[in-house]
């Protein structure tokens, strides 16, 4: 389990999650941080990865924050975006996206599939991120990750 007291939040990311931790120097008007894990034994074309991305901005314009968001992760899994889900997060109902990724086939040996989940709080966007890459079924684990995701008080 992470626990991220200074962006206030916990999750189980799932498999071997890594021993870096991605930041900025959180100067300016731009702070964050990632954690990132991927699934034990994974082959190059099968297995997943999970991530969760906090940025700490200067804005509190939900729909910017949302737009900056869904460029980032479209630019990290690099495949087509194909859904759009507006939804809101957690008792406080706070606003929230669920973006749907796929490339290729469905079943196809190369197929990739990704969901994001993005929460924005004041001025803070999260994006909780799990892809898979193959034929495997790992819904399950995505559930789970998606589950565990908290933000703290």
């Amino acid at each position: 389990m992470i626990e991220d007291r200074r962006y206030g939040f916990r999750v189980a990311l799932p498999g071997v999650v890594s021993a870096r931790i991605d930041e900025s120097d959180g100067k300016g008007p731009l702070a964050w941080r990632a954690y990132t894990s991927r699934s034990p034994g994974a082959r190059r074309n099968a297995g997943f990865n999970a991530a969760v991305k906090v940025f700490e901005t200067d804005s509190s314009d939900a729909r910017a924050l949302f737009d900056a968001g869904e460029n980032d992760a479209s630019q990290a899994l690099a495949i087509p975006l194909i859904g759009r889900v507006d939804g809101t997060f957690g008792a406080a109902k706070l606003p929230s996206v669920t973006l749907s990724f796929q490339s290729g086939r469905d079943g196809a040996a190369d197929m990739v599939r990704a969901t994001v989940l993005l929460v924005v709080k004041g001025r803070r966007i999260y994006e909780v991120t799990f892809s898979v890459n193959g034929q495997d079924d790992r819904a399950a684990v995505g559930k789970a990750l998606f589950a565990s995701f908290a933000l703290l008080p």
